[in-house]
Parts: C-alpha cells; structure tokens; sequence
C-alpha cells in the first residue's frame, strides 16, 4: 500500500531499515528527523519515563525497564557454558540454541545437546 505522508510516498518495496515507523500510528517516514518531527507535533513528541541514571527517555515503563537491565544492572541470566549474560530468559535460550547447539532440561536443568534433548526429556526422572 502506497501511502502519502508530509510529501513522501512510502513505497512497500523499500526496506524496513530505509523507512522509519511511528510507534504511535501506522506512518511511515523517510528519515529519522521526519519521524522526529511528527511525533512532536501530532503525538505530543513526550517521553515521560526518564532513567534517573543517565537521562534518557522512553514512551512506556518497559522501554524503561528494558533500558534499566540492559545498561545499569548487572544482566540476571548467565550462560552456564561461557558466562555469557542477558537480561531476558528468551535471548538466553538463543543463545543456547544457537551459539552452544544445546538446550537446557526444564525437570532437571541439565544441559543437553539438541539433538539428544527429546530422549534426555522423556527419560528424566527430576519433578
């Protein structure tokens, strides 16, 4: 769908990364001072949660958290094989998957390759 906003078409052949999207509304924008500037002026361009750390703001308390994790705590999940951490069980999980081929057993917390994860699962005698 073509859609004209403040003079630009959006084309839906152009990649996601060459667009700029408002969170707010389904608009679409060539640059990042077009989104910038719509979003002041039509969404009221506020970012009322703030880091008492370092200032930076966010439109919504999970920005904010995620902000808080990421860059001032010290991340609560640590990969048992490299020591590895991240602030979101999923990304560990990936990690898992992805860098050590390995998944980890939700009775016993072992870690088993994925290839022998099912068996190890099924055979598992933990609670």
């Amino acid at each position: 769908m073509t859609r004209t906003i403040l003079g630009f078409v959006a084309r839906p052949n152009k990649s996601a990364a060459e667009n700029h999207c408002c969170t707010f509304c389904p608009d679409i924008f060539q640059d990042g001072l077009a989104l910038q500037t719509h979003i002041k002026e039509i969404h009221g361009g506020t970012m009322p949660y703030v880091c008492k750390q370092c200032g930076k703001g966010y439109q919504s308390p999970s920005g904010l958290y995620y902000h808080t994790q990421a860059s001032h705590e010290m991340r609560a999940f640590l990969c048992p094989i490299c020591d590895a951490r991240f602030t979101r069980k999923g990304s560990i999980k990936s990690h898992l998957m992805g860098v050590h081929n390995a998944r980890q057993c939700p009775k016993c917390t072992a870690l088993v390759k994925f290839q022998d994860y099912n068996h190890h699962v099924q055979l598992c005698t933990k609670p």
